[in-house]
């Protein structure tokens, strides 16, 4: 009776740490997904953020855009910084208002800046004077200014000839602008896409 007792008891356990085995699993799995979605959340906008991206009667407006006919090869980001604020990423295609105060402000368009790009003189930018109720259309174009020489790293490093990339910023009607204007920038899109890194 006593080994029986015994056994019963060793089911018991063995049952109890196989019941709860699959339970630790499944625990697991839910606390790194919980883990994995709060760090892929993107905090909120900041209050300068949230300045250019509110409207209000007594400011002006700016509209930064990608034209829609750009090359298959100008898929990269460009990046856009106000009053030398970084402020978001456009793809091809892509548009954002922004409303400024009235006075003079800097609108800078550069290339995302990597460790050892060669290319840091890929950018523009333009001052703009602003008076209550303007509409401004700034078009952003990114181009190709020849070939030049970088390093790369794949099985091991080696210096290979790059496109060299060129941006430029201009000031467009309204007409010329909406005829090239694709997606707008929603405050979602924007949230995930400024350029909180090189703040």
């Amino acid at each position: 009776m006593i080994t029986n007792a015994i056994n019963s008891s060793k089911r018991a356990q063995c049952w109890s740490a196989e019941s709860k085995f699959p339970f630790l699993i499944i625990l697991t799995f839910l606390t790194s997904a919980l883990l994995i979605s709060g760090c892929a959340t993107a905090p909120p906008l900041s209050q300068f953020e949230n300045s250019l991206i509110t409207n209000d009667p007594q400011k002006a407006s700016v509209v930064i855009y990608r034209s829609t006919e750009e090359s298959w090869i100008h898929r990269v980001f460009i990046d856009v910084h106000v009053d030398e604020h970084p402020f978001m990423r456009l793809i091809r295609g892509e548009y954002i208002q922004i409303y400024l105060p009235v006075g003079r402000h800097r609108i800078k368009v550069d290339y995302p800046r990597y460790s050892g790009d060669v290319n840091d003189d890929a950018e523009d930018q333009k001052m703009i004077d602003l008076k209550p109720g303007d509409v401004l259309y700034m078009e952003i174009v990114p181009s190709f200014k020849g070939w030049t020489w970088g390093c790369v790293v794949t099985y091991f490093p080696m210096c290979v000839p790059l496109p060299g990339p060129k941006v430029d910023l201009f000031l467009k009607t309204e007409e010329d602008a909406r005829k090239v204007m694709g997606k707008a920038v929603d405050r979602e899109l924007l949230r995930e896409r400024r350029m909180i890194h090189q703040r």
